[in-house]
């Protein structure tokens, strides 16, 4: 899913979760979410097996978020 991507070069970055257990950053890059929106900045993590998305995150870069059924649409 990324358009770019850079090896993360700290192989002790990590990021943790709600419980407790950490996940090793292996990389960064950006991800297309329209033809004409990109998300920068975004993480890949070692053991995740989810694509995980803050809405507040996307909400103070200046996105309005549309939730319709299990769908989410970044405007």
């Amino acid at each position: 899913m990324f358009s770019s991507y850079e090896k993360n070069q700290d192989p002790q970055r990590a990021i943790t979760f709600g419980d407790g257990n950490q996940g090793l950053v292996k990389g960064l890059g950006k991800i297309a979410i329209s033809p004409d929106h990109s998300i920068s900045n975004v993480f890949l993590v070692d053991s995740l097996d989810y694509n995980l998305l803050s809405v507040s995150q996307l909400c103070k870069m200046d996105y309005n978020c549309l939730f319709y059924g299990y769908r989410c649409y970044c405007l």
